[in-house]
């Protein structure tokens, strides 16, 4: 969706890792979007068997509920926020978008893991509900 309403404003390549010292890694930004789908798809082949009702305790059941909604909405949100970034940089050779390419870490790492918990706790309460039927 963000891919879709930013479109016009996405350079040729978009930053596509991060590490320590900054942006090293770019793609093209539909091929950036397309392997963080799957990646998603993947992860929800992994977690899918262990959210089935029965395959575990109850506390191990609303524990795989919190991490995959938490870490999915944290991860999305990331996500939404690296191609913004991404999106001031529409025109710009790489040099020139290392220069662009911001993220307040301070802000968006707290709302990350503030998400992340309170998706988590969302998985956690439909878990329970499905435990109790």
């Amino acid at each position: 969706m963000v891919l879709l309403v930013l479109r016009d404003r996405m350079p040729a390549e978009v930053v596509s890792h991060t590490g320590w010292g900054g942006p090293d890694g770019f793609m093209a930004a539909p091929s950036f979007v397309a392997i963080v789908t799957l990646a998603f798809l993947f992860q929800g082949a992994v977690f899918v068997p262990a959210l089935i009702k029965g395959a575990q305790t109850n506390g191990q059941y609303l524990l795989a509920a919190a991490v995959c909604w938490g870490f999915g909405a944290g991860e999305a949100y990331l996500l939404a926020v690296d191609l913004h970034a991404d999106a001031h940089g529409s025109g710009l050779n790489h040099a020139q978008l290392l220069e662009a390419y911001d993220i307040n870490w301070a802000l968006h790492g707290p709302v990350t893991a503030v998400l992340a918990v309170v998706a988590g706790a969302a998985g956690v309460l439909m878990a329970r509900k499905a435990v109790r039927r």
